[in-house]
């Protein structure tokens, strides 16, 4: 959130900029959500590999963009990265050290540990708590170890095709202490904008 607001506003900005500035960008968010929504339902996404097992499950569940932005990082971990160490600390779990292919411009390496008893897996690059999704380095681990899909764990709702309809669907409203606090933020956030309007009228009267 603070990288949005960075983005859209500057330490100049009044409050009532910032408020309207934030408005615009979250009408193009809806707006380019529709455009992602119509493109989902003109057909299945193409699967470049059509071998490859961990492509087909991402395909039917993630939407277009989502996908794209998954195959551009499984390609980089299957011909960019290599394992450079693999070892196990347990019975289960397995360590791997890996490095980009050409040492020679990057020396640069992750660590990435993989239980293989219940696939959980944690990269030392910490992206996939950031951004949730898998990036290069957890994908090379999964195929290395010929794993052939990823846990739903690590395939986030958020970015699905029927995301949507799995948050508005009346069965699947329900009332708990998380839903209560966000519908408190939405109305606070919405008292803020409205005081900001009510602000910027006095000032012009003013």
């Amino acid at each position: 959130m603070n990288n949005v607001c960075h983005a859209i506003t500057k330490a100049t900005s009044s409050l009532v900029g910032c408020f309207l500035q934030m408005e615009k960008m979250i009408i193009n968010c809806r707006e380019r959500e529709k455009e992602e929504d119509f493109r989902c339902k003109q057909g299945t996404v193409h699967v470049d590999v059509k071998n490859c097992p961990i492509l087909k499950q991402v395909s039917k569940l993630y939407t277009r963009t989502m996908y794209g932005k998954f195959y551009e990082n499984f390609k980089v971990g299957e011909f960019g990265l290599f394992i450079e160490k693999d070892y196990m600390t347990s019975e289960s779990i397995c360590i791997m050290e890996i490095r980009w292919c050409d040492r020679a411009e990057n020396n640069k390496y992750w660590t990435v540990e993989l239980d293989l008893k219940t696939l959980d897996i944690h990269c030392s690059c910490c992206k996939f708590e950031t951004n949730g999704i898998l990036y290069s380095h957890a994908l090379k681990a999964y195929t290395h170890k010929n794993l052939t899909s990823i846990p739903e764990k690590y395939l986030h709702r958020r970015w699905m095709v029927h995301a949507k309809k799995s948050i508005y669907h009346h069965d699947n409203l329900k009332r708990s202490e998380s839903n209560c606090s966000l519908a408190f933020r939405n109305h606070m956030c919405r008292a803020a904008y409205d005081l900001a309007l009510r602000v910027e009228k006095c000032e012009i009267t003013i």
